[in-house]
């Protein structure tokens, strides 16, 4: 089995490098940590030089919000790796392969979860969103948001043939982004109207002041989370044995 994973994710990589979407999609992470640790600073100098405004002060948020959005990079990856059925027939020649298609589904998901975390806490290490946090809250974070790549995966499949329907999908969870800094800048009871994003209740978890109100948010985005993943696996079946 683990050198059915390891096959499968080679042949994966073997793709992502050949596509320039996906490999531009691969550099997001690396992206917000150039423009987090160099573009930030220096346009929050000009910006308060000019209007007196301090976007510092906003830094968490903006850093919060652009990580968050990593994991739904990968899902998007590897739903459209996923998508791409010449490319699944190819695969299938690897007999170290497996042909089934649940199979190559439940790799993919391993494969997406498994760089979220990676990239994730790697980049929060660098940028450093939330000072005050821990090393113990931001795995725990870091746990949640990885299981977004399933989310998007799954939500993409569910309800899209094609690379284009897929990027269109992509942009659509969005809604679920932004309410991030909706959420963390809106006061009571305005920020009631987002309670349907698991992103809103991570981004809570990830600011908390106590462990237990961390536990109780994070609690809250898995529920919602497993409840969408597994409405948009049943869908995903029911269309593929359709």
């Amino acid at each position: 089995m683990l050198q059915r994973f390891l096959n499968s994710f080679t042949n994966d990589c073997r793709y992502i490098v050949r596509d320039p979407i996906l490999m531009a999609s691969v550099l997001y992470p690396l992206i917000t940590i150039l423009f987090l640790r160099f573009a930030v600073p220096p346009v929050s100098e000009l910006i308060f030089s000019k209007t007196g405004f301090r976007l510092e002060l906003y830094y968490t948020i903006i850093a919060i919000t652009l990580v968050s959005a990593i994991p739904a990079v990968f899902g998007f990856i590897f739903a459209s790796l996923h998508l791409n059925n010449s490319e699944l027939n190819r695969i299938n020649i690897d007999q170290a392969v497996p042909a089934n298609k649940k199979s190559f589904l439940y790799f993919r998901m391993i494969e997406a979860i498994l760089l979220s975390i990676i990239t994730v806490y790697l980049t929060g290490l660098i940028t450093d969103p939330v000072p005050s946090e821990g090393w113990l809250r931001s795995l725990f974070v870091t746990f949640l948001l990885s299981v977004q790549s399933t989310f998007v995966l799954l939500f993409i499949l569910s309800f899209s043939g094609s690379r284009a329907k897929a990027i269109f999908l992509t942009k659509l969870y969005g809604i679920f982004l932004i309410t991030v800094p909706l959420g963390l800048l809106l006061h009571h009871p305005w920020n009631y109207a987002i309670f349907f994003s698991p992103l809103y209740w991570i981004s809570w978890a990830w600011v908390a002041y106590t462990p237990s109100e961390s536990l109780f948010y994070g609690a809250i985005s898995i529920v919602i989370s497993f409840g969408f993943i597994i409405w948009f696996y049943r869908h995903f079946t029911r269309k593929n044995n359709a």
